[in-house]
């Protein structure tokens, strides 16, 4: 029998098992090295990443340091001028962004081998630093509008605009017209309200929408001047006259006006077109109050006429093409006050701004009668107000009321209105008896009593003739009439070589003396003689009265006799009627014709503005107020070219305003504001810097590149006018 085989043959071992473990662990180990392979590059691309983040970093912070160095020491700007977020300026004196083209190197990180490059845009806010309000400001002492007209005469525009298509006419504040507004061309653009009581027409932009055909009457704020407010109350300024055109008059390229009250607007416009020795000079009217009430127009029952006189409302304009106005305390470039202004003033920023000083000392310009003040050509002006916490820094006033006084002394008698006498007699004055007799008209004489036949001179004298009260400088004398009472026994003899003389030398106080000749009457008796010393208003004596003022007088009386008799003098009177300059208003009706009162219709009209830009050709030149402008009864006409910040600043309230933009003006900001309630503040520019960077790029214009990165805002202030200036960080703050 055979034995069976065993099924699966060979018996079993653990080879199988052993390739089995072999085939784990390598399959452990790989996957373990797979990991730690994943992981160290996962830690290397990390670290790639974060040496590029820490470059980005490195290069926006190193940017905003490059911009704070160049604030700080005014890099753009002519030393040693800073940045002071004035209009129409930016912080590096450019494009208003620094630009670093492959600023910061290479970092080897993800974005390559590569420098890349960073920008720094700089934008100012706009209530900071020189336009920004400094003084504490409240309803009291600003206008409720930045733009008030209050005249409702029909066929005259309220407002008239005639904007630039490119360049809207800017307002800062609320705009109200008592009549109608007339857009003509462009836009008129306000940031709050524009209403109207009557029609408006053409582009309107207001938040909110215009509101037109109110029917709603506004109301005159009622402004008073400061001559109002002063003491004593309504005190007309002392008479001034204008500068000479001579070489001490304009030192060092300036001429320098006083406060006071002034009359002549031929004179002043001599002075400032003309071509003589101070020609083109810097007109500096130091700070006070100034009258201008001109008495250059014959329609004017109340003028002086003078030499340079006309009939028309132009007579009494006060033009200014030449050279440079200052108004206020004058202030250096930095905005220091300074003794004096130079012969070519930075304006605007001339004088001391009541907008950026609490003791800022201005002047008030005040106008009354048909006076004008009209620019043209090259000629620039600024005229800064005085701050107050009450009250608005009126820098132009026009009088709403107010007429002038005449005043009659004449005849015989005592009291205000009698004739000026003599009070004072000197005794003795042999051979003349009873020399006091002089005083009064009443047929009872001075004597001297010639008992021979040869000629013989002799001379009785009398002062006084002193009126009630002081005739001021700036007075306007009507009529004067010295009345003589006199006579002979025998008679005056007028034939041949036995001819009689008589003669009376008149001398005001202060003055040169004025030889007159009474007249030899027949007769026997006493006669009154009536010597006219006014002259059609151009003789000596109303010159003397008008420059200097009249408080009295000497009268000699000579009498040269050839004959027997008994001269007798009963008396030596004056009768004189004259105006002392008084606060006239704008609209007063003793003007004949006050072109003040008529439509105004543009620079061409019979109507005139009180201030305008557009009377005389071609103005070029700037003209800017920095207060108030309050002529509720007459019209502003202003022609705009070279501005550069607000032309009217605190608000313009006027009858009529008219405005127009010339294809050169390029201001954008607003031509005429009224400054925010603001508690003040240190003036100081406050900048905000954002930071573009451009990783591994190289550009030159980082903060348009379409890969730039905004990384870093920096707030920051910038004070004083040393370089390099302080600055103080208010924050920095990572933007990714």
């Amino acid at each position: 029998m055979k034995r069976r085989k065993p099924f699966l043959g060979n018996p079993a071992d653990d080879r199988g098992a052993a390739l089995l473990l072999v085939l784990i662990m390598v399959t452990v180990i790989g996957l373990a090295g797979a990991t730690l392979l994943t992981f160290s590059d996962t830690s290397i691309r990390t670290t790639v990443a974060l040496r590029d983040q820490a470059g980005n970093t490195y290069n926006a912070d190193g940017a905003a340091q490059v911009a704070i160095d160049n604030l700080s020491n005014g890099y753009g700007f002519t030393s040693p001028h800073l940045f002071d977020n004035a209009n129409n300026t930016t912080c590096f004196g450019l494009s208003g962004t620094l630009n670093l083209s492959d600023f910061y190197p290479a970092t080897n990180g993800q974005n390559a081998n590569a420098p890349s490059s960073a920008s720094v845009v700089c934008t100012a806010d706009p209530a900071s630093g020189i336009n920004g309000t400094v003084v504490p400001i409240t309803g009291a002492n600003r206008p409720g509008q930045a733009i008030l007209t209050l005249g409702q005469i029909t066929d005259e525009d309220g407002i008239n605009v005639e904007a630039l298509s490119s360049n809207p006419f800017a307002v800062k504040g609320t705009v109200k017209s008592n009549s109608n507004i007339n857009v003509a061309s462009g836009s008129l653009n306000s940031t709050v309200a524009i209403t109207a009581f009557g029609a408006c027409s053409g582009s309107i932009v207001s938040i909110p929408a215009q509101s037109c055909n109110t029917n709603t009457n506004l109301v005159d704020p009622n402004y008073v001047s400061d001559a109002a407010l002063g003491t004593p109350a309504n005190a007309v300024p002392a008479y001034q006259a204008v500068p000479a055109d001579v070489s001490a008059s304009c030192p060092n390229g300036v001429v320098t006006f006083n406060p006071g009250y002034y009359d002549d607007a031929s004179s002043l416009t001599a002075l400032m077109t003309g071509n003589g020795t101070c020609g083109g000079s810097t007109w500096w009217f130091k700070p006070g109050t100034y009258y201008f009430d001109f008495h250059n127009n014959t329609n004017d029952s109340d003028v002086y006429r003078g030499a340079g006189t006309g009939n028309s409302g132009s007579a009494d304009q006060w033009g200014i093409t030449r050279g440079h106005l200052v108004a206020g305390t004058p202030t250096d470039s930095s905005g220091n006050a300074v003794a004096s202004p130079g012969a070519s003033p930075t304006i605007p920023g001339s004088c001391q701004n009541p907008i950026r000083s609490t003791t800022a000392s201005g002047v008030q310009f005040i106008f009354g009668g048909d006076s004008q003040l009209a620019l043209g050509g090259p000629a620039d002006a600024e005229i800064c107000g005085t701050y107050h916490a009450t009250r608005p820094p009126i820098g132009i006033f026009g009088l709403k009321s107010g007429a002038a006084t005449t005043t009659t002394l004449t005849g015989a008698g005592s009291g205000a209105g009698a004739a000026l006498k003599t009070s004072t007699v000197a005794t003795p004055q042999a051979p003349f008896v009873n020399p006091a007799n002089i005083i009064e008209q009443d047929n009872t004489s001075a004597s001297w009593v010639k008992g021979n036949a040869s000629a013989e001179t002799q001379t009785i004298t009398g002062s006084g003739y002193a009126p009630p009260s002081a005739i001021p400088a700036g007075s306007i004398v009507k009529s004067a009439v010295i009345r003589v009472q006199h006579g002979n026994s025998s008679g005056y003899t007028t034939d041949g070589n036995k001819k009689d003389a008589l003669a009376l030398t008149f001398t005001p106080t202060g003055g040169t003396a004025i030889s007159l000749t009474p007249n030899l009457n027949p007769g026997t008796g006493l006669t009154t003689d009536s010597i006219d010393i006014y002259g059609g208003g151009n003789s000596n004596f109303v010159k003397f009265v008008h420059d200097q003022g009249f408080t009295g007088a000497a009268m000699a009386y000579t009498a040269t006799l050839k004959h027997k008799g008994t001269e007798s003098l009963d008396a030596i009177q004056i009768d004189i009627t004259y105006v002392t300059p008084a606060f006239r208003s704008e609209g007063i009706t003793t003007i004949t014709s006050n072109c003040m009162n008529l439509v105004y219709t543009g620079g061409s009209s019979d109507g005139c503005a009180v201030l305008s830009t557009s009377a005389l050709a071609s103005f070029s030149g700037a003209f800017y107020v920095q207060g108030t402008t309050y002529t509720p009864i007459a019209a502003i006409d202003l022609t705009l070219k070279n501005a550069t910040q607000q032309v009217l600043r605190f608000g313009a309230i006027s009858r009529s305003l008219w405005v127009k933009e010339t294809g050169s003006f390029s201001f954008t900001g607003p031509v005429i504001e009224v400054p925010d309630d603001t508690p003040g503040s240190t003036g100081v520019p406050v900048i905000f810097l954002t930071v573009f960077v451009c990783p591994a790029t190289t550009t030159s214009s980082c903060s348009t590149d379409p890969g730039a990165i905004q990384a870093l805002r920096v707030k920051v202030t910038m004070s004083g006018s040393a370089r390099p200036a302080p600055m103080t960080i208010l924050s920095w703050s990572n933007l990714r």
